[in-house]
């Protein structure tokens, strides 16, 4: 099984910071950052991939006109369908 080595934010330099920085952004938590789920995590190898990943999940999970919670519950519905453990 293949592992990905997790890079911290402490130890990834200036380029990683920023990258968590405008992911949190971008994904709509407002620049604050907190612990960064796996799913962000194993991009730390590729910062400018963690951004792209966060602007697109910033459209799919706060952007369009649905109301959130319909956004959530049908997150729910998908994950639950896909058998994911989050």
């Amino acid at each position: 099984m293949p592992r990905i080595a997790f890079v911290s934010r402490a130890r990834g330099g200036a380029e990683l910071r920023e990258a968590h920085v405008r992911a949190s952004r971008a994904s709509g938590l407002g620049g604050r950052v907190g612990p960064a789920p796996q799913v962000l995590q194993c991009l730390s190898q590729r910062p400018a991939l963690l951004v792209a990943f966060a602007e697109g999940y910033g459209f799919a999970g706060w952007g369009g006109r649905l109301p959130r919670a319909l956004r959530e519950l049908t997150a729910l519905v998908v994950s639950r369908e896909n058998e994911c453990f989050y």
